[in-house]
C-alpha cells in the first residue's frame, strides 16, 4: 500500500475520501461487480502485454541472427589477375 500511495502522491485521507465517494456513486452492492471488471480488465491487458513482450523478442533474435556475419564469406579476395580489389592494394 505504501508503494501505491508514493505512485500517486496520495495520502491515507485521499484515498479514504476516494473510498467514500465511489461507495457513494455506485452503491454496496455495485462495488464488487465494478472491481471484478477491472480485474478481468487488467488480467486481459496484462496478456496483451506479454504477447507483445514476446514478439519483440521473437524480433530482436532474429535481426541478431540475420545481421551475424558468415566467417566465409569474410575472407580476402582471391590473387587472381583482373581482381580490382588486389590490383589497387598492390605497388607495381
Amino acid at each position: 500500500m505504501k508503494t501505491l500511495l508514493i505512485l500517486f502522491g496520495l495520502g491515507g485521507t485521499e484515498i479514504i475520501l476516494i473510498a467514500f465517494v465511489v461507495l457513494v456513486l455506485f452503491g454496496s452492492s455495485r462495488i464488487p461487480k465494478l472491481m471484478k471488471g477491472f480485474g478481468k480488465g487488467y488480467r486481459k491487458m496484462t496478456k496483451e502485454f506479454e504477447g507483445v513482450q514476446e514478439e519483440i523478442d521473437t524480433i530482436k533474435s532474429e535481426i541478431k541472427v540475420n545481421t551475424r556475419t558468415d566467417p566465409a564469406s569474410t575472407t580476402e579476395p582471391e590473387d587472381k589477375p583482373g581482381n580490382p580489389e588486389k590490383d589497387q592494394s598492390s605497388p607495381n
